[in-house]
């Protein structure tokens, strides 16, 4: 049976952005993803305190909005794993049932 996801062809097209791989969010470079910064106070005191730019969590929201910076490619397609063909017997992919005219 021809594969649902790549039509047969193997392959899929991908568009990933370059900064954050389609994850949509990227490392926060005020604090390098650790989530805390550290503040010197008089007397040369350390306190460290959660980011205000990611709110403590390590991540912010790509800036690219992953369509502004995008990298484009095939690859082989996770479904069928590059074959171009399904199992008719694999229950994920249940062929369509083919009309009866009375």
């Amino acid at each position: 049976m021809i594969c649902p996801t790549c039509q047969g062809k193997k392959q899929v097209h991908v568009e990933e952005c370059k900064k954050c791989d389609g994850l949509g969010e990227i490392e926060c470079p005020e604090c390098d993803g650790m989530g805390t910064c550290t503040c010197f106070c008089k007397h040369d005191e350390e306190i460290e305190h959660p980011c205000y730019r990611c709110d403590g969590k390590g991540q912010i929201p790509c800036p690219s909005g992953s369509l502004l910076d995008h990298e484009e490619h095939d690859e082989d397609c996770e479904t069928c794993r590059g074959t171009g063909e399904v199992s008719p017997f694999d229950p994920r992919f249940k062929p369509k049932e083919q009309l009866v005219l009375a």
